[in-house]
């Protein structure tokens, strides 16, 4: 698994642990720059493995859709794969 392919699983995991998580605070938890995490948001967004959902100025809560949730299981599923 690459080190992108980790990231974006902790990024699905923590979505949805904590749907109203806010990029900084992501930030810290993928041990990335803000800007960095930044560009794996949109990315999984227009992917459409995350959706967005505006519940006041500046605070977002983010879901994980069903396409991300299969993505997240093949994910899942290369983690714990025996490597040969």
């Amino acid at each position: 698994m690459t080190p992108e392919e980790l990231r974006t699983l902790t990024l699905f995991n923590t979505v949805e642990s904590s749907p109203e998580i806010n990029q900084r605070q992501l930030a810290r938890e993928l041990d990335v720059s803000l800007g960095l995490t930044n560009t794996y948001f949109q990315r999984v967004l227009k992917k459409g493995w995350i959706r967005a959902q505006q519940v006041k100025p500046r605070r977002w809560l983010y879901f994980l859709t069903p396409q991300g949730a299969l993505e997240k299981s093949r994910l899942s599923l290369s983690l714990h794969a025996p490597h040969p």
